[in-house]
Parts: structure tokens; sequence; C-alpha cells
């Protein structure tokens, strides 16, 4: 759920393990330097709108600085600096200089988008997450504009799913018009590619899939490919469009299915790569129907 998704992001970016190893201890006068107690970020006058903005940046900041402490890096101040320049070089779309810094650069990045920062907002939120990095306790508290940044995120969705579905318009109409694509009331377009000869799944039946998703301009987002094999789950427990569209199926069949918002996952942002209001599109075949049911559930492709 989009709430969801901005839970996660007021809660701050989640540091990457990629590939991180622990340093060694380093010594006392390499360490980062500490503020002095009780120092707090001052970032000047802000509108209404931009405090916000800096509360989500001193949130993060904060959440990432005990991070990098658990990890027990013991950065220096130069590197230190490295992660700064890192972070706000993956924020802006750009090459990163190192994996910690960069990775949660490109987190941060990915989830303001839902907010639609104008530059001097995203100013502000550089401000602040570099000062609470430092150990600076935030100005402004996330708990007193959560509501606010909930509601701009919404805000944005919206508007960017209405313009999302309205392209799609074209698409979807000329999907339906395809030799035996069949168009049901719920919106989904489903055109059997092979029949395939085995049982039809129920909706509380557990199933292996191969599948590839795109968006309706060919973009691919996943595909079980890229994941090295089948994706398994249970035919109830994902997107209205699959469960509706896998129960049409046969065993070893293939199918090609168009998923309009509503049945898919509505005016949400997915990921990186799913706008809000996207319709989806998925080549899918049955593979098998799992015996032991959700017990032998596993991974599930993104976007169904």
């Amino acid at each position: 759920m989009l709430r969801d998704k901005v839970g996660a992001l007021l809660l701050g970016v989640a540091v990457l393990a990629w590939g991180c190893q622990k340093k060694e201890a380093a010594p006392a006068a390499a360490a980062s330097p500490s503020p002095a107690a009780g120092a707090t970020t001052t970032l000047g006058s802000l509108s209404d709108e931009e405090k916000p903005i800096a509360a989500l940046g001193g949130a993060m900041g904060k959440q990432a600085g005990q991070q990098l402490k658990q990890m027990n890096l013991n950065f220096s101040p130069a590197e230190l600096e490295k992660f700064k320049t890192a972070f706000l070089s993956s924020l802006q779309d750009e090459k990163g200089v190192v994996a910690i810094g960069s990775g949660m650069g490109k987190q941060a990045g990915d989830q303001l988008k839902q907010l639609n920062l104008t530059p001097s907002e995203r100013e502000t939120f550089k401000n602040a997450f570099l000062a609470a990095v430092d150990g600076k306790e935030p100005q402004y508290p996330i708990e007193q504009y959560g509501a606010q940044l909930q509601a701009r995120a919404e805000k944005t969705a919206n508007a960017a799913a209405v313009t999302e579905k309205e392209k799609s318009l074209g698409f979807r109409a000329s999907a339906e018009k395809e030799q035996g694509a069949v168009k049901t009331p719920s919106g989904l377009i489903f055109k059997s590619v092979s029949p395939g000869s085995g049982p039809v799944p129920k909706a509380t039946d557990t199933v292996s899939v191969n599948y590839r998703g795109t968006l309706t301009n060919g973009t691919e987002f996943d595909a079980s490919a890229r994941h090295g094999g089948p994706a398994t789950f249970q035919v109830n427990g994902v997107i209205p469009c699959w469960t509706e569209a896998l129960q049409r199926m046969r065993v070893g069949g293939k199918a090609h299915i168009v998923c309009p918002a509503e049945i898919a996952y509505g005016n949400r942002q997915m990921g990186p790569d799913i706008p809000p209001g996207s319709t989806l599109v998925f080549d899918v075949e049955l593979l098998a129907i799992q015996k032991g049911g959700a017990a032998q559930q596993a991974r599930a492709p993104q976007g169904r």
C-alpha cells in the first residue's frame, strides 16, 4: 500500500549490504568528530512547505548516522565526506563514489520522487540530512510533519496516475481488439497464446509460473528469468489481475495479459520502475500447481 511505502520512507533509508566489510577499529584521532552534546541543526528560516522536507531529511540523516555507528565503520573525516558526496550524487541520479553512500542515496532518491520536490526543497532536504549524519539533532521533528508528507505523497501519486491512465487508453483499446483477446468485466484483457492441457488452478492453489512484465512502452520491469527460474506463489495472494487471469489458464498454457491500474496497483508507485496508475503487461506460462499449497510458497514476481 502507498501508506506502507510512505511509512517506510519516514522511518529512514535502510543501509544496503553491498558487500561492505566491517573495518578494523581506527585510531581515536581518525574518528569522525562528534558535535557538542545537544547540538541542533540550524537551517535558517524555512517556509511552511520546506519544514516537512527538513524534518524528513533530518530523520533520514539521523537514521543513517545511527546505522553507520552500528556497522562500526569508524569513518575518518575524509571518509565521511566521501560518503556524503556519494549520497548526494546518487540522490541526483548520478554515479556515486562510495558503495554505502551511493546505495543509500539511490534508495532515498527513488523514495523522494513520491514527493516531487522543488530544487529549493531538495537543497533543504540535503542540508538537513547531512547535518543529521554529522550527529546534530534535527531542527524539525519528523513526528510533527509526518501527516503533511503523507498527504503530499498521495497527492503527487494521484496526479501522476491520472496522466499515466490517460496515456494507456489507446494501448488498451488496441489490445482488446487483437484476435483471440477477451476483455472481462474487471477490465482484464486476456489472450491465450497456448491453451495447455492440465488442470485449472483454484484461488487457494499455489502455482509455479514463468513470466515477463512490461509497461505499455515495452520497458521490462521484472521477469522470472532475472531471478534464475520460475516464481511460486498462491493464486489469491497476488494482484487481482493475476488472480483472475491464472484461473482462466490450464497447466502448460501460456497467456498474454493486460492489467489496467484498477486491478493492478492503482495509484501507487511500485519501486522505481512502475509509476502510479500504470497499465501492466505480462506474458505468463503456467508450469504447475504445487502440492502442499501455501506451505510451498516462495518468491513471487514484482508487479503481480
